[in-house]
């Protein structure tokens, strides 16, 4: 008779849990903090596993992230959102990756979006180097917006998703110069044909 009681209250508690698991919040503010100058431009999250239920903006000129796991669970858009759009371009910018990530998700969003749609006149990218990268579970797992060009990939398995490497229509610079490092290492684990635009 105690039973019906504990599997209301555990079906209560369940969802504030996992509510309370959302790690969005704190990790954007990390990242902001490197664009602000006011904290490390190197994420490393030591191997912790991050619930992510709204887009994370990574400005590919200053940060690089090392060493997660991110559980995407949002329900439309894209996880990481690679791009300058909205942040001031600066002279003294490094080269940054994602290094050591997994990233899971769900078929109705997308796992990293890279993305410049600024037309400013100086050279922008919109490109980040992954270095051991695992996409898992995305409608599109790497979608190449405009200029996006230098995608290098080490060591990157995308797969069990719908499309591992997508371009999106009407771009430009999209793909351009991007190399694979050691090509049986990298796995696209969907059986789709890409093109570079």
């Amino acid at each position: 008779m105690k039973y019906p009681v504990f599997l209301a209250l555990l079906g209560a508690v369940i969802p504030a849990a996992l509510a309370r698991a959302d790690d969005s919040t704190a990790l954007q503010a990390m990242l902001n903090g490197c664009y602000a100058g006011t904290r490390s431009c190197i994420v490393d999250l030591q191997g912790a596993t991050k619930v992510l239920t709204r887009t994370l903006r990574v400005n590919p000129e200053l940060v690089t992230i090392r060493n997660a796991i991110l559980e995407c669970r949002m329900t439309s858009g894209t996880c990481l959102y690679v791009s300058q759009d909205g942040f001031p371009h600066h002279d003294w910018a490094t080269t940054n990756r994602l290094e050591g990530i997994t990233l899971r998700g769900n078929k109705s969003i997308d796992g990293i979006t890279m993305n410049y749609t600024g037309n400013n006149n100086y050279n922008v990218n919109a490109a980040m180097a992954l270095f051991s990268v695992s996409i898992q579970g995305f409608n599109h797992g790497l979608s190449l917006g405009n200029n996006v060009w230098g995608v290098d990939m080490f060591n990157v398995m995308i797969g069990n998703g719908n499309i591992g490497i997508y371009t999106q229509p009407g771009t430009h610079n999209a793909g351009e110069r991007g190399g694979f490092e050691k090509p049986s290492g990298i796995e696209v684990c969907s059986v789709i044909p890409f093109s570079l635009r």
